[in-house]
């Protein structure tokens, strides 16, 4: 399902600004498993 998501959205934006995004969902899955490391 992401993965389709994904390639929608590659053919709307520039090459460069797809890597930003998987950087921006990377980071936000960083922070939210340290979240719950830390409920634990």
């Amino acid at each position: 399902m992401i993965r389709d998501g994904l390639e929608k959205v590659n053919l709307k934006l520039p090459y460069e600004s797809i890597y930003d995004i998987k950087d921006l969902l990377a980071d936000e899955i960083k922070s939210k498993l340290k979240e719950r490391n830390f409920e634990y």
